[in-house]
């Protein structure tokens, strides 16, 4: 991000905590917690990758005052995958959904950006079945283009 101080500097830092806060470390060997809450986390996760609605108008504005295209951002969030603490919180709410096994794995796998068709042909199940689980983990859905340029990048 370029600086051009004062505010734009600002919100190169909030960017630079939600990636904190909601990604895996870049560097295997960094901390694994940050002191964030886990609804800190899903917050930040939200901002990242949030396709619609008040995060991802956030996203832009705060990406065009600091030069960048936000879809860089919501790629590279997706390409580092959700954090240890983010995977566990949505553990939490997939087993307080009555989430088990088969299903936590779906969820996870969806959370680091493989697309519908890979979860169904490699669990063996309906591509529908797969975005009823995703769903139900409360996780929120993504558009096709984009996990398939992020994860093949």
């Amino acid at each position: 991000m370029v600086g051009g101080g004062g505010e734009a500097d600002l919100w190169a830092a909030v960017v630079k905590q939600a990636f904190a806060d909601a990604c895996a470390p870049a560097d295997p060997t960094a901390r694994l917690t940050n002191g964030c809450s886990s609804r800190e986390a899903a917050e930040a996760w939200e901002f990242l990758t949030a396709q619609t609605g008040e995060a991802a108008q956030h996203r832009k504005w705060i990406a065009g005052i600091n030069g960048v295209n936000d879809e860089v951002l919501t790629a590279e969030a997706i390409r580092r995958g959700p954090s240890r603490q983010l995977r566990a919180y949505r553990c939490w709410i997939a087993a307080r959904a009555g989430i088990k096994g088969r299903d936590r794995e779906i969820v996870a796998a969806y959370e680091k950006g493989r697309t519908l068709e890979w979860i169904a042909e490699a669990h063996s199940v309906h591509r529908s079945r797969v975005a009823q689980i995703v769903a139900q983990a409360g996780v929120k859905r993504r558009s096709p283009g984009r996990v398939r340029k992020a994860v093949s990048a």
